[in-house]
């Protein structure tokens, strides 16, 4: 390896190292489909349209609609599920747990041909962890 290609590779691991969280919420690359995606509520959304939607909307093989029971949940209205986002914690989330296939919770995306990656994970983590704001 030339000194100039060392020098190329050592300028992007330091990029990529730096804290994203400097310039506002993170962007999240979906390595699934190259789309951006922030940790906030819209990027949430967007996620959900993307990767979530062909079975979690209303009338969907999922038997609920994801951004319904979210918003009345954390919205203050009436969910069907406890606990489904627990703001300020990811790990005490059923959301979480199934993207994440950690805890009890079922894992999604249910017979998926592409799982979901782990940037994809800590987009709905970071969201989450900071509060799951709508």
């Amino acid at each position: 390896m030339t000194p100039r290609n060392l020098a190329l590779v050592a300028v992007l691991f330091m990029a990529a190292a730096c804290d994203d969280h400097i310039l506002g919420d993170p962007i999240i690359t979906d390595t699934a489909g190259g789309n951006l995606y922030t940790s906030d509520w819209a990027g949430v959304q967007e996620f959900f349209a993307q990767r979530c939607e062909t079975c979690h909307i209303e009338g969907g093989s999922g038997d609920f609609d994801l951004t319904v029971e979210i918003t009345a949940q954390l919205g203050g209205g009436t969910s069907n599920f406890v606990d489904f986002v627990v703001p300020g914690n990811a790990g005490g989330s059923i959301l979480w747990q199934s993207v994440a296939h950690s805890g009890t919770a079922l894992p999604m995306p249910l017979g998926a041909s592409s799982p979901l990656g782990d940037v994809e994970i800590k987009h709905i983590e970071e969201w989450i962890n900071a509060g799951a704001e709508l």
